[in-house]
């Protein structure tokens, strides 16, 4: 079991908590619950089911926006032949509500926030391809192979 924090807001606290098990070598299988704290950490509520409990990755599985950001992002797997990529959930409200976007690549590493516009994203892909996003995940574009 495995549980990550990460302070999205001056007083918002997210915690993921996930069990993990290896599927193959690109995927992982298993549980996770995510928690939120409006409070400080004082209490925690149970909000999975605004990512329809969708397992998300232990590593880099919780992003958050840089700077105090309401910005955050939920990386997920979907194993199989027939998905072509994995699955992200965003939030631009620290938390409150999540939008799924499905992708059409697997990420090989986390996905970087640009430094000056965090609507601005990119990632490498399990297959070497770099692609980028100019609005928050939303659409994702291949910009180079390899």
């Amino acid at each position: 079991s495995l549980a990550k924090c990460s302070f999205v807001s001056h007083q918002v606290i997210l915690v993921l908590s996930t069990i993990s098990a290896p599927l193959d070598s690109f995927f992982e299988g298993g549980s996770s619950r995510l928690y939120r704290s409006a409070d400080y950490g004082k209490s925690f509520h149970d909000i999975s089911h605004l990512i329809n409990n969708t397992f998300i990755r232990k590593e880099f599985g919780l992003l958050a926006g840089p700077g105090n950001s309401q910005q955050v992002i939920l990386t997920g797997d979907t194993p199989g032949l027939d998905n072509p990529g994995g699955v992200i959930f965003t939030s631009t409200d620290a938390g409150v509500s999540f939008k799924s976007v499905q992708l059409p690549f697997h990420l090989a590493q986390p996905i970087t926030f640009h430094f000056l516009n965090p609507e601005y994203l990119v990632v490498i892909s399990i297959d070497g391809g770099l692609w980028l996003s100019l609005d928050f995940g939303a659409v994702w574009t291949k910009v180079h192979e390899g």
